[in-house]
């Protein structure tokens, strides 16, 4: 029994094409991280300055189910700021608040990250409003 090279072709295609759809995301993603260099602010009970933006959490670190009052101080007239966060080491899904205006220029929220197996768990992400947007990290336990 002969196998024919002209059979092996389509074969061959479907397993490489299998093979780039499983790994394309990951490199993607790689490749997107490397080009995003940015400076983060670390959250915590100290103030945290960072282009227009100051930022204090009640906090030091934050547990999970645990809110955890976070307050900035950013001279915008939106109503709103949106927070994002997303976990450095493992798939969280991305968590969002919005911090709403408390005053002139200081908007307020309560983050509640989930429960993690990971003992520590590095969170992330940015505020932002309509214009501008502000890097920022902060440490679960």
């Amino acid at each position: 029994m002969s196998i024919k090279f002209s059979h092996l072709a389509p074969v061959t295609l479907i397993v490489a094409t299998l093979i780039v759809g499983f790994y394309l995301p990951d490199l993607i993603k790689q490749f997107k991280g490397s080009e995003e260099n940015h400076d983060y602010c670390q959250l915590s009970q100290t103030s945290c300055q960072q282009g227009p933006a100051s930022i204090t959490l009640e906090d030091d670190q934050l547990h999970p189910l645990k809110p955890s009052q976070i307050t900035v101080e950013w001279p915008s007239s939106s109503p709103t700021l949106l927070l994002e966060l997303k976990s450095n080491k493992m798939e969280m899904g991305s968590y969002k608040l919005l911090l709403k205006k408390s005053g002139q220029g200081s908007y307020v929220g309560d983050i509640t990250l989930p429960i993690c197996i990971e003992d520590t768990l590095e969170w992330i992400g940015s505020i932002k409003n309509s214009d501008e947007k502000v890097y920022i990290s902060v440490r679960m336990n």
